[in-house]
């Protein structure tokens, strides 16, 4: 699945990655206690007008989920404790979970990936396609100097 992770409005003195390093440390611990094997990607991007955002990839074990909005949810959950922001009915919509495009259109977030399914190397595709947005160049040359713009997990070798 992929989700976006922005700051407020005003907030500018997160300008490292410290906050979404622990963010992303405290989710992959709590999906882990759920057993679903996270694994991500994260990037981070900046614009020369506005403050660091980041786009992430979030792979999960299927057999255990099969929806992404308790993910999401979750996610949001943890980002606005993370900026000490109270509890908000509908959240503040800091955590984009990526399911409109560009003009505003519906689009599927998450996919499901079965070796055994016949429509198996489309899905694979169309994940490669939905992930390889992560390595667009845009808004990747403002990162300060001496700060990650990729963050990953690890994979154990089998």
């Amino acid at each position: 699945m992929r989700y976006d992770i922005r700051l407020p409005e005003g907030v500018n003195e997160h300008t490292d990655n410290k906050l979404v390093r622990d963010f992303q440390a405290n989710l992959v611990k709590t999906l882990k206690r759920q057993g679903l094997n996270p694994n991500y990607l994260l990037v981070r991007e900046q614009s020369q007008e506005k403050h660091q955002h980041y786009h992430g990839v979030l792979m999960l074990e299927g057999r255990k989920t099969q929806s992404i909005h308790n993910h999401i949810a979750t996610a949001e959950r943890l980002w606005n404790s993370a900026l000490d922001l109270p509890p908000r009915e509908g959240g503040y919509g800091l955590i984009d979970d990526c399911t409109k495009d560009r003009n505003g259109n519906r689009q599927e977030n998450g996919v499901m990936l079965r070796h055994d399914d016949p429509d198996y190397e489309t899905k694979r595709d169309e994940c490669f396609r939905r992930a390889s947005y992560l390595a667009k160049i845009n808004q990747k040359a403002n990162t300060p100097k001496g700060q990650r713009e990729l963050f990953t997990s690890r994979i154990p070798k089998p």
